[in-house]
């Protein structure tokens, strides 16, 4: 996807309001509308600046900065990811609006009240503690500042199974949240109610609509060699091969047909 894309430095789930939309229109515009709906709540924030907590290879920093003219700073963990991210910033000669620093978002380095957002996409349920992250992004705003997130999370009426543990092998995560993780601990943190919205719809149904394509596809894979060798050598960069590359779009596919997981959109102004 990445490379059908064009979005080499970026890529998340995405937004839609069709199968249409998401899948064959352009594979770009519903990984970028995503980042533009999560950060419609701190539109007022122009010209102030943006914490990203998660920052990946850089590519959502450059989309922030040109959709609020904010200045950004990304904090990201891993060395590959930062180098990529600067080397991005870097061409798009962006150095002075955009900086990267490599650290985690339970010890997020920056003085207490400096930030008009704190935002992460796709990352917390990576973090291993998610309670300490919430406390950090507290800490570093502003009062009146806007914290958001976007995240995959456990619905909270349903009972840990192999599904749910594949999909956080999928995932590299230890414990996902539930809503009601983050209603607590963001209450007890903000002293505030966060806006909690599931646009599950919105990204992981049309996913697993195209998911059940791609297994169609994929039983015929053998068919069309030339295709076979083309994702053969993408997931081999990826260090992937078919067989698990299946088991995770199943994966996926069964963990939203089971309603066990949701997408969350949260927003707390501190």
């Amino acid at each position: 996807m990445n490379k059908f894309s064009r979005l080499d430095y970026f890529l998340n789930i995405g937004y839609a309001d069709s199968f249409f939309e998401y899948w064959l229109l352009n594979p770009g515009i519903s990984s970028k509308r995503l980042t533009r709906e999560l950060i419609k709540p701190a539109s007022n924030i122009i010209g102030k600046n943006i914490l990203v907590v998660g920052a990946g290879k850089g590519g959502e920093l450059k989309l922030l900065n040109q959709l609020t003219g904010a200045k950004i700073i990304g904090v990201e963990p891993h060395e590959y990811n930062v180098m990529h991210a600067r080397e991005l910033v870097k061409k798009e000669k962006k150095s002075e609006e955009i900086k990267i620093i490599k650290g985690i978002a339970e010890e997020l380095p920056f003085p207490d009240h400096f930030f008009s957002c704190v935002y992460s996409c796709e990352a917390a349920f990576h973090f291993e503690d998610k309670k300490a992250f919430i406390e950090e992004a507290h800490r570093v705003l502003k009062d009146g500042g806007v914290f958001i997130v976007g995240d995959i999370t456990k619905k909270s009426n349903r009972l840990h199974n192999k599904i749910i543990d594949d999909y956080k092998a999928m995932l590299n995560t230890k414990k996902f949240f539930t809503r009601d993780d983050y209603l607590t601990v963001i209450k007890d943190t903000f002293r505030k109610r966060p806006e909690i919205y599931d646009i599950t719809d919105k990204n992981i149904k049309h996913l697993v609509e195209g998911s059940k394509l791609l297994i169609k596809i994929f039983e015929f894979i053998e068919k069309f060699p030339l295709l076979k060798s083309k994702i053969d050598r993408s997931l081999k960069k990826r260090k992937l091969d078919l067989s698990t590359f299946l088991e995770d779009i199943r994966t996926t596919k069964l963990s939203y047909e089971k309603s066990l997981m949701e997408y969350l959109r949260i927003i707390c102004v501190k």
